[in-house]
């Protein structure tokens, strides 16, 4: 069995990430707002990161198989950032 250990770090990665979901979904109900579903993508990642570690994350997201989504992600992201 694994053991899953909840320190404060992942305490607030769980949290970050809650409200990167929330933030994204508040951004779609509100016909796509790109303010919204930015702050959602930052809040999901950086939550993401201080959950399973910043290696796991990068692992995760260069995966092959996850090329496709991982670059719609950073284009989204690219496209927001520059309008």
């Amino acid at each position: 069995m694994v053991s899953f250990e909840m320190n404060d770090l992942k305490k607030i990665g769980l949290g970050l990430t809650g409200f990167g979901v929330f933030f994204s979904f508040l951004g779609i109900v509100f016909f796509f707002d790109k303010g919204l579903i930015a702050m959602g993508n930052i809040l999901f990642l950086s939550g993401l990161g201080l959950t399973i570690g910043l290696k796991s994350t990068m692992q995760f997201f260069t995966k092959p198989k996850n090329y496709k989504a991982f670059s719609w992600f950073s284009l989204d992201g690219l496209s927001l950032a520059c309008s």
